[in-house]
Order: C-alpha cells, then structure tokens, then sequence
C-alpha cells in the first residue's frame, strides 16, 4: 500500500497553485504526475503521496504544513475585474487565490488584535441592477463619499489611506499580468472590503483613478450578481458606471473647473499635481461635463498621441504608486508589543515567508524564522567575584 499524506487539504493545493499561476496541466508536468492526478488530488478524491506532496510543495512555492492546514476561505460575493478577457483568465485566478491568502492572513490577525471597524461611505439604498443607477445617484455618492472623508472642494489626499481608514483592505502585488489593473470585492464573512491593485502598474496618477474605480465598484455595486457581471452589456455599463464615479470623486466639477483657465494642454499639465490625476484623466472630466464636444475630444486624444502623453506624461516616472500600510502596521504591532513575534506569525500562517512579506508590504527578511524582530527581555548582572 502506497503512503499517504495524512491531513492533507485539497482546497489549500487548489489556492496554491492558481496563487503560482499555474494551470493543473502545467503543475503536473512539473510534478511528475498526470493532470488528471492533480484534479483528484484537489478534489479530495486522492491523497498525494509524501514524496509527491514534497515535489507539490517545492513547485507551488508553500511549505508543507501549508497543505496541513484547515480548507481555505471560500468565496461568497463578485469579484469586480477590469476585463474579462480570456488571456487574463490565469491572472485572474491568480488574483483571486491571493485574495483569499489575505482574507487567511486577516482572520488570523483578528484572532489576536482589534481590528479596525469597517466605516466607508453610506450611500444609501441602491437598486439591484445596475440598469436602475441613474447619473445622479452616482454624482450624489460621489458627493456622499467626499463628505465622509471631509474633503470639501479639495483634491483628495491618498487614497489608499482613506480606505484603510475606513476598515478596507488594500495590496499592491504583483499579478503577473499587465492585463489585470486591480480588483475589488466585499467579504461577507468580516462585512470588509478587499482592494487588490497590480503592482506592475507603476503610474501614481492612474493607480489613483484605478483605486478610485474601485471605490466606485464597492459603494455603487456591492449587490451586483454573477449573473449581471457575465452579461457583456451589463458588465460594460458597470464599468462606465464606476468611472463616472471616479470622474465625480477625484475632480467634482465645481472646484476642478474653477481651476481650468485654459484647455491648452500645458495649462492641465500645471493642475496635474494639485489634483493628482492624469492629464488624460481631467480631459474626460471636461468632456463628460459638456466643455468639450466629441470632435474637439478627439483631437485633443490625438495631440496628447502627438506629445507622446498617451503612454507617459509629464510627472509620471518620477511620483510613486500610493502605498499600503495597514498590514505592515498590524504585524509591526504585533511584534512590538510582544503578541506574537514575526516566527510566531509565520509559523501560525504556514505561508511562503516572501508571499508574506509580500502581502504585508514588510523589509524584506522580516518573516525569515529565526530572526526575531523584537528585543530580548532578558536582565543581566555584574558577575560576582570568588574568593
């Protein structure tokens, strides 16, 4: 009788592997094994042998005790995407088992910390599908979620901070894909929402509208279904409907315009540090406002083509992306006080030590086990003399 691998998880090999980017077909050639073995394997039909759960371990880039522990989250709500194109589809998979390494890692940390309340904007009662959500109920939570933050007619400061202090989740990880620019969703299970940016987009200036693209996504469409999002005519609408909330949170029309004394190009180029939006990002603006007609749109789309400001404007390489601090912080508390220490937190997890530090945007090295990150409480003594 062949050995077994006793308290093997299914589920964990399945968030393993898609976390890798890796398709079954792609696994097993590693391996060593057939995809139908790893099927089995991650729909608990089979057990994988100690030898071939080593090699499983070694390719995923998770220790064994990963593989040992309780099955995953499962998901409950939508998850919000860009595209849904079908070259992403590994990206997306991807993404998605990432999301569910942080919702691991927040269900741990909750077992030990307060974690701070969820308080994002309340917009009010929403119709369910999307087709109801008229231009003035996204202008109104727009206007809503500008004043639970006391923004005034002021350019909003970093967002990503703004979430985070309102109980969201934010990460910038690498997707492994330029194709995926961010992802949200509410996890039932805490009431938190989750906001996954791709790291390989470095532009400060259109991370800002990406994250608020998806502030738009949670407030406006927390009740959107499945159903709805695979609809290619209503997923589109989604989609407008979540820029046109951008558009309203980071430029309201009455405080950007009274800034906008000329549309020459070089006149939005000296508003783009105040208001912290690509040029292209403010033309739009004007144009949905009426200032610009269609015709006039695209030749202004053409000499930002000529300028070569389509791929990259001015301030753009030299302004980095906003970053997370949330979790960096929690597991910085952690240690400081002495709750659990970085070996602890590792050893709790059973992650990858670099996906962790990875997710919680930590030094690098801060999860390596046997390093401790925080000072001995030992008390020493002049030795005594004999004699």
């Amino acid at each position: 009788m062949k050995p077994r691998s006793p308290g093997f998880t299914a589920g964990r090999l399945t968030q393993a592997r898609e976390s890798a980017g890796l398709t079954k077909a792609e696994l097993a050639g590693l391996v060593g094994v057939t995809s139908a073995a790893i099927g089995q394997y991650e729909a608990g039909e089979r057990t994988p042998g100690p030898d071939i759960l080593e090699r499983l371990s070694n390719q995923v880039g998770q220790p064994l005790a990963f593989f040992m522990r309780p099955a995953p989250p499962t998901r409950s709500g939508v998850v919000f995407y860009r595209s849904f194109q079908a070259a992403a589809r590994v990206a997306r998979l991807k993404a998605q088992a990432r999301m569910t390494f942080l919702w691991d890692a927040m269900d741990y940390f909750s077992s030990l910390i307060e974690l701070p309340a969820v308080d994002m904007p309340k917009v009010g009662s929403l119709p369910w599908h999307p087709r109801e959500i008229t231009d003035q109920m996204i202008e109104s939570a727009a206007l809503i979620a500008r004043q639970h933050w006391n923004l005034g007619d002021a350019p909003a400061p970093n967002i990503v901070w703004l979430l985070e202090g309102s109980g969201a989740v934010v990460m910038r990880l690498d997707l492994g894909s330029d194709k995926l620019e961010a992802l949200s969703e509410w996890r039932d299970e805490d009431g938190r929402p989750y906001v996954i940016l791709n790291s390989l987009k470095r532009n400060a200036f259109r991370s800002r509208a990406d994250v608020a693209h998806e502030l738009g996504h949670l407030l406006l469409h927390r009740h959107v279904t499945q159903e709805q999002l695979d609809d290619k005519e209503t997923f589109k609408l989604i989609e407008e409907q979540a820029w046109q909330f951008a558009q309203n949170f980071l430029l309201p029309d009455t405080a950007f315009m009274r800034d906008v004394y000329s549309l020459n190009l070089d006149a939005l180029r000296t508003l783009k540090p105040k208001w912290k939006v690509s040029i292209a990002f403010m033309l739009h603006r004007i144009y949905s406002l009426g200032v610009l007609s269609s015709d006039k749109y695209t030749n202004y789309r053409k000499y930002l083509a000529q300028r070569g400001w389509l791929k990259t404007e001015p301030f753009d390489i030299e302004t980095e992306p906003e970053q997370p601090l949330l979790l960096k912080q929690m597991v910085e508390f952690m240690s400081e006080r002495k709750i659990h220490s970085p070996d602890q937190l590792l050893t709790g997890l059973a992650f990858n030590p670099e996906l962790l530090e990875e997710l919680t945007q930590v030094d690098q090295g801060f999860f390596q086990l046997g390093h401790p990150r925080y000072p001995m409480n030992v008390k020493f003594s002049p030795k005594r003399r004999v004699g």
